[in-house]
């Protein structure tokens, strides 16, 4: 699924989560650029038009394995296949589009993005504006006061993934 929208459409070069049992026995992360093995794991990416790529990696775990969908990954259903020092055993699929636009969110619950904003002053001095509060395990939105802002640009943020394939004719 898309680790952005938990959709079942990726895209290629976007963030995705297997969740299946995997021969991993501890968790395990990994910063950009990411690797192709992890904690002795690898995930085998076959596309529609029958290429095998190994994914690059984010995390492992016991029950888990995040990953971007390779890049140059065919349109159409791919198969995936976690490998270890074991062997290799076919897991699932996914439907890979050219473009799969998903949004991370603080709370699915409250429907929080994951984002960040700034007002420029005029002297170049970038102010953080909270876009969200929590509280223990709740996120709520909060209002962005543009009228307070004045004559002043306010540059909002998203994180997401799945749109690095975008163009005119498909977003």
């Amino acid at each position: 699924v898309s680790a952005a929208s938990d959709t079942a459409i990726v895209a290629p070069e976007s963030l995705a989560t297997l969740f299946a049992p995997t021969p991993a026995t501890a968790s395990g992360s990994a910063s950009p650029p990411w690797p192709n093995r992890l904690d002795g794991i690898s995930l085998e990416v076959r596309d529609s038009a029958g290429a095998t790529r190994l994914a690059p990696l984010t995390f492992v775990s016991p029950t888990r394995i995040s990953f971007q969908v390779p890049a140059g990954t065919a349109p159409g259903e791919a198969t995936l296949a976690v490998a270890s020092d074991r062997g290799t055993s076919q897991t699932g699929s996914m439907q890979v589009d050219a473009v799969a636009p998903g949004l991370f969110m603080v709370s699915r619950e409250n429907f929080v993005p994951a984002a960040t904003a700034v007002r420029v002053e005029p002297n170049g001095t970038q102010v953080p504006i909270p876009v969200f509060s929590c509280s223990g395990a709740s996120c709520m939105p909060e209002s962005i006061p543009l009228s307070a802002a004045g004559n002043r640009p306010v540059y909002l943020s998203f994180f997401g993934t799945g749109f690095r394939g975008a163009n005119s004719g498909n977003v």
